[in-house]
C-alpha cells in the first residue's frame, strides 16, 4: 500500500470517527459523512481497508507448536493450517510456529495438532511399509492442502463480493504479517514417492477429512 492512500485512509477514518463523535449535531456529521464518502469514491476506498488500516505490528504474534520434525507432509500440514486461519508457518529454532494475529494464531495451532494427529492416525491404519506409509501420509497432506486452499479461496471470493473494491483483507493480513517478522517464502519444491499407489491411497483418505467442522468449531469470524 502506497503511503499516499495510506494518508487518504487515515483521512477516512478520522472523518468517521468525527461523525460519530458530533453525532448530535447532524449538520456537523452529515458534513463529515459527506467528505468520508466523497474520498472513499474518488479512491475506491472499501470499508474492508478501513478495518484493515488499523493492524499494527503490536497485534501480531508468533505461536509455538513444538513441532521440530523435518519432514515435507508435516510442512504442507502447517501450511494447511496457515491458510485457513489467515497466518503464516515459519521456523524458529527447529519449530514449526505460525505468525499473525493473536486470535488467529490460537486457532492455528490447535487446528495444526489436529491435522497432524489426523494424518498419523490414517497412515497408522494404512497396511505397507514405512516408505509407502510416508507416501500415503503425502497424499493425504496434498489432498488437505487442496481441501484449506479451497476454503481459503471461498471466503476470498465471499468477502469480495460483499465489498466495492478487489481489496482482500486477507491479503493486507498477510503482506502485514510478512513484514512484522520478515518472512520470505520460495517457490514450492516438487517431491518424488517410493509408491504412487500408497500415494493415491492417501489422496484419497485426505479427501475425506472434513476441515470445514473443524474451521467453524473454532467460533472464529473468518474475517477478523
Amino acid at each position: 500500500m502506497s503511503d499516499n492512500r495510506q494518508k487518504y485512509i487515515d483521512k477516512v477514518r478520522k472523518l468517521l470517527s468525527m461523525a460519530q463523535h458530533n453525532a448530535s449535531n447532524e449538520n456537523e456529521a452529515a458534513t463529515a459523512l459527506r467528505q468520508a464518502e466523497k474520498l472513499m469514491r474518488e479512491h475506491d476506498i472499501a470499508h474492508s481497508e478501513l478495518e484493515a488500516s488499523k493492524l499494527r505490528a503490536d497485534d501480531m504474534m508468533r505461536g509455538d507448536t513444538d513441532e521440530s520434525r523435518n519432514s515435507k507432509w508435516v510442512w504442507g500440514l502447517a501450511w494447511a493450517a496457515a491458510n485457513v486461519t489467515d497466518t503464516k508457518p515459519t521456523k524458529q529454532k527447529g519449530h514449526i510456529q505460525f505468525a499473525g494475529v493473536t486470535e488467529d494464531v490460537q486457532v492455528a495451532l490447535m487446528f495444526f495438532d489436529y491435522l497432524t494427529n489426523v494424518v498419523e492416525r490414517l497412515a497408522k491404519q494404512y497396511e505397507g511399509t514405512r516408505s509407502q506409509r510416508n507416501a500415503f501420509k503425502m497424499g493425504a497432506v496434498m489432498a488437505i492442502g487442496e481441501s484449506a486452499r479451497k476454503i481459503q479461496r471461498e471466503r476470498r471470493e465471499a468477502f469480495a463480493q460483499a465489498n466495492t473494491t478487489g481489496t482482500d483483507l486477507v491479503e493486507v493480513k498477510g503482506a502485514l504479517i510478512e513484514k512484522t517478522f520478515g518472512l520470505r517464502y520460495a517457490k514450492a519444491r516438487s517431491f518424488n514417492v517410493s509408491s504412487m499407489t500408497s500415494y493415491n491411497a492417501g489422496l484419497a483418505a485426505g479427501a475425506r477429512v472434513s476441515l470445514a467442522g473443524q474451521v467453524g468449531n473454532t467460533k472464529r469470524a473468518s474475517i477478523r
